[in-house]
Protein backbone atom coordinates (compact mmCIF):
# COMPACT_ATOMS: atom_id res chain seq x y z
CA UNK A 1 0.00 0.00 0.00
CA UNK A 2 1.32 3.41 -0.93
CA UNK A 3 -0.13 6.80 -0.10
CA UNK A 4 0.57 9.47 -2.72
CA UNK A 5 0.45 13.25 -2.69
CA UNK A 6 0.80 15.34 -5.80
CA UNK A 7 2.50 18.68 -6.22
CA UNK A 8 0.88 21.71 -4.57
CA UNK A 9 -1.38 23.83 -6.75
CA UNK A 10 -0.98 27.60 -6.92
CA UNK A 11 -3.81 29.28 -8.80
CA UNK A 12 -4.11 33.04 -8.53
CA UNK A 13 -7.29 34.05 -6.75
CA UNK A 14 -7.91 30.61 -5.27
CA UNK A 15 -8.35 30.24 -1.53
CA UNK A 16 -6.61 26.87 -1.71
CA UNK A 17 -3.05 28.07 -2.40
CA UNK A 18 -0.52 25.28 -2.03
CA UNK A 19 -3.11 22.55 -1.54
CA UNK A 20 -2.66 19.09 -3.05
CA UNK A 21 -4.44 15.76 -3.39
CA UNK A 22 -3.77 12.66 -1.32
CA UNK A 23 -4.72 9.27 -2.75
CA UNK A 24 -3.90 5.59 -2.31
CA UNK A 25 -2.82 3.09 -4.95
CA UNK A 26 -5.79 1.76 -6.89
CA UNK A 27 -5.38 -1.83 -5.71
CA UNK A 28 -5.25 -0.92 -2.01
CA UNK A 29 -8.05 -0.94 0.54
CA UNK A 30 -9.54 2.55 0.96
CA UNK A 31 -9.67 2.03 4.72
CA UNK A 32 -5.88 2.39 4.74
CA UNK A 33 -6.26 5.84 3.16
CA UNK A 34 -8.80 6.80 5.83
CA UNK A 35 -6.53 5.52 8.61
CA UNK A 36 -3.58 7.49 7.22
CA UNK A 37 -5.73 10.60 6.82
CA UNK A 38 -6.91 10.31 10.40
CA UNK A 39 -3.31 9.93 11.61
CA UNK A 40 -2.48 13.36 10.18
CA UNK A 41 -5.59 15.03 11.59
CA UNK A 42 -8.09 14.74 8.73
CA UNK A 43 -11.70 13.66 9.14
CA UNK A 44 -13.43 11.01 7.07
CA UNK A 45 -16.16 13.49 6.12
CA UNK A 46 -13.50 15.49 4.25
CA UNK A 47 -13.05 12.64 1.76
CA UNK A 48 -13.97 13.47 -1.82
CA UNK A 49 -15.69 10.18 -2.47
CA UNK A 50 -15.70 10.12 -6.25
CA UNK A 51 -15.92 6.44 -7.24
CA UNK A 52 -12.89 6.55 -9.55
CA UNK A 53 -10.73 9.01 -7.65
CA UNK A 54 -11.47 8.96 -3.91
CA UNK A 55 -9.10 11.45 -2.32
CA UNK A 56 -8.46 14.04 0.35
CA UNK A 57 -7.37 17.58 -0.38
CA UNK A 58 -4.52 18.68 1.86
CA UNK A 59 -3.44 22.15 2.91
CA UNK A 60 0.33 22.74 2.95
CA UNK A 61 0.80 21.86 6.64
CA UNK A 62 -0.92 18.46 6.33
CA UNK A 63 0.95 17.78 3.06
CA UNK A 64 4.24 18.23 4.90
CA UNK A 65 3.06 15.93 7.68
CA UNK A 66 1.87 13.29 5.19
CA UNK A 67 5.28 13.30 3.51
CA UNK A 68 7.03 13.12 6.88
CA UNK A 69 4.90 10.07 7.73
CA UNK A 70 5.74 8.28 4.49
CA UNK A 71 3.52 9.56 1.67
CA UNK A 72 5.21 9.51 -1.74
CA UNK A 73 5.30 12.69 -3.83
CA UNK A 74 4.35 12.17 -7.48
CA UNK A 75 3.40 14.28 -10.48
CA UNK A 76 -0.13 14.57 -11.85
CA UNK A 77 0.23 11.90 -14.54
CA UNK A 78 1.84 9.41 -12.19
CA UNK A 79 -0.89 10.06 -9.60
CA UNK A 80 -3.58 9.19 -12.15
CA UNK A 81 -1.67 6.12 -13.36
CA UNK A 82 -1.24 4.76 -9.85
CA UNK A 83 -4.54 5.73 -8.25
CA UNK A 84 -7.32 6.02 -10.84
CA UNK A 85 -9.90 3.31 -10.12
CA UNK A 86 -12.26 1.76 -12.60
CA UNK A 87 -12.24 0.51 -16.15
CA UNK A 88 -9.83 2.89 -17.78
CA UNK A 89 -6.77 2.12 -19.83
CA UNK A 90 -3.52 3.74 -18.80
CA UNK A 91 -3.33 5.85 -21.95
CA UNK A 92 -6.81 7.17 -21.14
CA UNK A 93 -5.69 7.95 -17.59
CA UNK A 94 -2.71 9.87 -18.95
CA UNK A 95 -5.02 11.83 -21.26
CA UNK A 96 -7.18 12.78 -18.26
CA UNK A 97 -4.14 13.97 -16.33
CA UNK A 98 -2.81 15.92 -19.31
CA UNK A 99 -6.21 17.55 -19.78
CA UNK A 100 -6.22 18.58 -16.10
CA UNK A 101 -2.70 20.00 -16.46
CA UNK A 102 -3.72 21.94 -19.58
CA UNK A 103 -6.77 23.39 -17.79
CA UNK A 104 -4.59 24.56 -14.88
CA UNK A 105 -2.09 26.09 -17.29
CA UNK A 106 -4.88 27.97 -19.09
CA UNK A 107 -6.24 29.30 -15.79
CA UNK A 108 -2.78 30.51 -14.81
CA UNK A 109 -2.29 32.24 -18.16
CA UNK A 110 -5.57 34.13 -17.75
CA UNK A 111 -4.49 35.52 -14.39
Amino acid sequence: MTIYVDKPQFIKGSLLQGWCNMMISKDADLQKLHDFAESIGLRLRWLHSNERTPHYELPPSERKLAIKRGATVVGDIELVDKCFRGEVKMNEARKLALRAQKTLQQRREKE
